[in-house]
């Protein structure tokens, strides 16, 4: 939990969670539809995937170049030789880069997807919301913040985020944020 001076109890942050957790499952629909729009911000567009596809034929293609030049390395010591070979490495290492971007932001998607099922499959078959479940938490939620005024907001692995009102130990929650 992120925080700027303030404490609060952990069974305080856990209860709130869990009272969290209970409106949350009034909301399937909503948090399926908040959880789509942070996967859609970070998938693939129809042309991103073409490129994707694209630069694989490009680096096999110039990697095939690099592993013919190099076998003809040991019959020529041309400086235009190395020149050209140290061209194309450093070509295949541009699109190699561009290629990595566009797979880290595919990953990051299936990750988001997997995570959404995770958390929509736990509100649908939750019922106790009296009991922390520390290893749920963990597998679902990516952190939390505690802002000044008690408020708790929970950043989730899909994505998403929702807020709720801590409080301080010994006092009566206040309502939610949402």
């Amino acid at each position: 939990i992120e925080c700027s001076e303030k404490y609060m109890w952990e069974e305080v942050i856990e209860g709130a969670y869990n009272q969290m957790l209970l409106r949350m499952t009034k909301e399937l629909d909503q948090i399926k539809i908040d959880g789509e729009k942070a996967i859609r911000e970070v998938s693939l567009t129809k042309e991103e995937n073409e490129r994707l596809q694209e630069l694989e034929e490009i680096i096999d293609r110039i990697s095939d170049q690099i592993s013919d030049m190099s076998m003809r390395e040991n019959v020529t010591n041309d400086s235009i030789y190395d020149a050209a070979l140290r061209n194309l490495i450093y070509e295949v290492q541009i699109y190699q880069q561009e290629q990595e971007m566009l797979m880290r932001n595919k990953d990051e998607s299936i990750k988001l997807t997997e995570n959404l099922e995770l958390l929509l499959d736990y509100l649908k078959r939750l019922d106790d919301f009296e009991t922390f479940e520390a290893e749920m938490f963990k597998k679902i939620v990516e952190r939390g913040i505690l802002h000044k005024d008690y408020g708790l907001e929970f950043i989730f692995k899909c994505g998403i985020s929702r807020k709720t009102q801590g409080w301080k130990r010994g006092k009566k929650p206040i309502e939610s944020l949402d």
